[in-house]
């Protein structure tokens, strides 16, 4: 049978240190965006919202490419 199926991305075996800086950069975006405040001291739903998108991007990463849980 023939496949069908494009190979988009195919891993070299390399890439760990760049599964590493995504979670480092994730975790710094959701740091900054969780702790962050504007002048009346109030957090921006929009900030929290694309926070969250990141917090959870980044425990996949963790989970599925570095600790191989997922």
């Amino acid at each position: 049978m023939r496949q069908c199926a494009k190979v988009y991305f195919q891993s070299t075996g390399d890439s760990e240190w760049t599964d590493f800086a995504i979670v480092l950069i994730t975790g710094i975006i959701t740091y900054h965006v969780i702790s962050y405040r504007d002048v009346e001291g109030e957090r921006e739903l929009v900030h929290l919202f694309f926070s969250c998108i990141a917090l959870f991007y980044g425990i996949w990463v963790l989970g599925r490419d570095i600790l191989g849980v997922l």
